[in-house]
């Protein structure tokens, strides 16, 4: 399982694949996600999803990597900024998330895809579960910041339809997370 996620990741290092206090949500109707924060700071940008107001995560308290969260129009997403060892790149905290996503969730190569976004920082997970008769649409996307922090931001939304769960692997090309914006 490690070792074709590593190749994943070669593949697509070489092109293959495609408010509350510190943060704020930003965008027009039709502009997509946008939401800054600071410490550390960074803008997360997903043109290919609504914008949803974020608020604190309410498990926060308990985990100081937990930091927002917000739903809307059936999308649900969490932010979250777990330490990193210090040097991790934007590819070592990816290689680490998405290995432990797709072992926590028991997923086969064929029921996930992992892209390195245009900006070659951003890089992503996509996959489905299916929850009786619906599917859990789920996208992890991840970098790192600060030198300290790994950056991942989940979303996820039900759908009733198969093309719908099966376009959803298809990525969020112009989903970026940028560090000092």
């Amino acid at each position: 399982m490690k070792k074709s996620l590593l190749i994943c990741f070669i593949l697509l290092s070489l092109g293959c694949a495609s408010t509350q206090t510190g943060g704020s949500s930003s965008g027009s109707i039709g502009s997509g996600f946008s939401f800054s924060f600071d410490n550390p700071k960074v803008k997360v940008i997903i043109p290919e999803i609504p914008q949803i107001k974020m608020g604190p995560h309410p498990m926060a308290a308990r985990g100081a990597h937990l930091r927002y969260m917000g739903s809307a129009d059936l999308y649900n997403l969490s932010i979250l900024t777990p330490t990193a060892d210090p040097g991790m790149t934007a590819m070592d905290c990816a290689q680490s998330i998405i290995s432990g996503v797709v072992q926590r969730f028991g997923l086969k190569q064929d029921q996930y895809a992992v892209f390195q976004g245009l900006d070659k920082k951003t890089f992503a997970v996509f996959y489905s579960i299916k929850v009786l008769e619906f599917s859990q649409m789920n996208a992890h996307l991840v970098s790192s910041a600060a030198g300290k922090y790994c950056i991942e931001v989940h979303v996820s939304k039900m759908t009733s339809s198969e093309a719908e769960a099966k376009d959803w692997n298809k990525g969020m090309p112009n989903a970026r997370i940028i560090e000092n914006p």
